[in-house]
């Protein structure tokens, strides 16, 4: 524990005077050392004034840790819309992280800001296109839910795949279930079961996908889903 604390204090002490003499990513190093907390006690006032020093410097990273104490309120007032604001400034530097917060703070909203569906697409679309596999599947199910938009089948499936793709589980169910009872117009049972059988291995959907199974037997119809569906003991009926 004493050697530990010791390079605590040796790197708090390297970074505060790189800090003080204006260095930006010493400074949004020394923020992460107040939010860290010395004996797991952190000081976020200290944190959110070193992180406002590195953003002011043009530290994207520091953009991105100051919106975090913005949105939760420590250190800080709370202040939603100043946290997508950083989140903005950030993703606009290339954070596709920042991109996805924000899309996912402007999609749910928050006491102090409303839902804001169409400025939230726009920043999951960022971050989507850059590969991000949460913003491909958040994008994809406001596509699918058709909330505040037109629902769109065609975009819903198309982001999700690209989820699904990269082994994103909730992905993988979603179009699993889409594409074995044919919602949305592409019907391929055998990918369908496919997709929803690797989600399974998620044991946080597991269940969920379980039920999924069961519900796309019962609306079986053709003669190889039945067939399917009997030899693993499910009903078809």
């Amino acid at each position: 524990m004493a050697n530990k604390q010791s390079h605590y204090d040796l790197a708090r002490l390297f970074f505060s005077v790189s800090a003080w003499l204006g260095d930006g990513r010493a400074q949004n190093d020394l923020a992460g050392l107040f939010a860290e907390g010395r004996d797991g006690h952190p000081n976020y006032q200290e944190a959110a004034k070193w992180y406002q020093k590195a953003a002011d410097a043009g530290i994207v990273e520091a953009k991105f840790n100051l919106s975090n104490l913005y949105e939760s309120g420590s250190g800080v007032p709370r202040n939603t819309g100043k946290a997508i604001s950083l989140l903005e400034e950030a993703a606009t530097m290339g954070d596709v992280v920042a991109a996805f917060n924000a899309g996912t703070l402007l999609s749910e909203g928050r006491s102090d800001l409303p839902k804001n569906i169409h400025r939230a697409i726009h920043w999951y679309r960022k971050s989507a296109e850059a590969g991000y596999a949460s913003a491909q599947y958040n994008l994809g199910n406001i596509y699918a839910q058709g909330v505040e938009v037109p629902r769109d089948w065609s975009a819903a499936s198309m982001w999700i795949a690209k989820a699904a793709a990269q082994g994103h589980s909730k992905a993988q169910m979603d179009l699993g279930s889409m594409l074995a009872s044919g919602t949305g117009g592409k019907h391929d049972f055998t990918k369908g079961i496919l997709l929803l059988n690797n989600a399974a291995n998620d044991p946080k959907i597991s269940e969920e996908v379980m039920r999924r199974i069961v519900a796309v037997c019962i609306s079986a119809r053709e003669v190889s889903e039945v067939a399917w569906c009997s030899s693993q003991g499910l009903s078809t009926k």
